[in-house]
């Protein structure tokens, strides 16, 4: 049965339909009691083994001016099926015709969900998700990032200009700026990485990056390192903490000469060596010499015999008389030369604690007005020395 002619379709009972209706004004179903039954569109095709048939599609369309006539423009709401006996089920919202504008699927009111029939947001997934364009947000902060988790002020967000930067616990974490630099603790990274412990007043230094390394303990010359290489990823150098024993590790370091190779070793006990990565000194140097100046092209000149000091510089002069000198930090294992330039004929004498010295030419006196070089090499604790008088040209 119908209602008045109003402009409307109001159907009270049930009415079945073979062919399209066209209805000027709306349909109104009347009693509609959702648990007794969809109001529903059904293809009217029956699948087969090779076949399966989407829903015809429920229309909307408004019209509206183009500039020149009035113009239809229409969505469509349809039931798709993949194909085979589970096919994929998907309802499609499209826009079919019209307008050439942007598109929109408006909620005014409400949260929408997906995978839940309880949305507590706007919008709610659960499972997984996929984005194939581009998603926009919002700026965020570090206190309420745009891209957050569970935990409050924890997240992605766009921290500035071609800026982003991630938080926990409301407080930037990490930032990486447009020219590519990162900042970690850092809000403005002067280097391609950054890294701040902003902590104040820490007793023995503030820890600012560990390596660790999955070393068992004891396994000699396993441990963590630092790899450096050229643009074309030749291995130049290395800074490693290679395992010494149990509870005993080193520093290493290796430079590149045709090929990488360890240069120097400071142990696990103190020792250094260059040249070999097992000193037997506090200081051991192999395969070369070492050289020991005041200040660069420079020697050190003394006005006392007393405490020369050897630390100072390998090559030094003493204007005083040298009939009792004493020597001061003459370490072992180098050549040390002292021209002294008093112009006596005094005989010189050295000493220095648990060192004996010995001469060649036998010690004697030297010649007035001239100057006299001495040449001191200590070998354990003996200091031989050997001396010649410098005659002008």
């Amino acid at each position: 049965s119908t209602a008045a002619n109003n402009g409307a379709l109001v159907v009270n009972g049930g009415l079945g339909v073979g062919q399209n209706v066209t209805v000027g004004g709306g349909i109104s179903a009347i009693n509609y009691i959702s648990s007794t039954g969809p109001i529903s569109v059904v293809t009217g095709n029956a699948a087969t083994a090779s076949n399966n048939f989407d829903s015809p599609p429920f229309t909307a369309s408004a019209k509206f001016f183009n500039g020149t006539a009035s113009t239809i423009d229409t969505w469509s709401i349809k039931n798709m099926l993949g194909t085979g006996p589970t096919p994929t089920s998907t309802l499609s919202i499209d826009h079919t015709a019209g307008s050439t504008g942007q598109k929109y699927v408006s909620f005014p009111t409400g949260n929408v969900g997906i995978g839940t029939a309880t949305p507590a947001f706007p919008l709610e997934v659960v499972g997984t998700s996929k984005f194939s364009g581009q998603m926009m947000l919002g700026g965020g902060s570090a206190a309420n990032p745009s891209l957050a988790f569970v935990n409050a002020g924890t997240g992605l967000y766009w921290a500035g200009t071609a800026q982003v930067a991630i938080a926990t616990g409301g407080t930037e974490r990490l930032r990486v700026d447009g020219g590519g630099k990162v900042g970690i603790s850092e809000g403005a990274p002067q280097a391609l990485l950054h890294v701040t412990n902003s902590a104040t007043g820490v007793v023995g230094g503030q820890e600012v990056l560990r390596l660790s390394g999955n070393t068992p303990g004891g396994t000699i010359g396993a441990g963590p390192y630092v790899q450096f290489s050229n643009n074309s990823n030749v291995l130049t150098g290395k800074i490693a903490a290679p395992s010494e024993g149990t509870n005993l590790a080193g520093i290493a370091f290796s430079t590149f000469n045709s090929s990488q190779s360890e240069t120097m070793r400071i142990t696990g006990t103190g020792k250094v060596g260059i040249g070999t990565s097992t000193p037997t000194a506090k200081l051991d140097v192999q395969g070369g010499s070492i050289r020991s100046v005041a200040s660069a092209g420079s020697s050190y000149s003394n006005s006392s015999a007393t405490g020369i000091d050897w630390t100072l510089s390998n090559n030094q002069t003493l204007t005083a008389p040298c009939t009792t000198t004493t020597f001061a930090n003459i370490p072992d294992g180098a050549t040390y030369n002292l021209a002294v330039t008093d112009t006596s004929a005094s005989t010189c004498t050295f000493a220095a604690a648990g060192l004996a010295f010995f001469f060649s030419p036998a010690n004697g006196s030297r010649i007035a007005g001239l100057p006299t070089v001495y040449s001191f090499t200590r070998i354990g604790s003996n200091v031989f020395v050997s001396w010649t008088v410098m005659n002008p040209q």
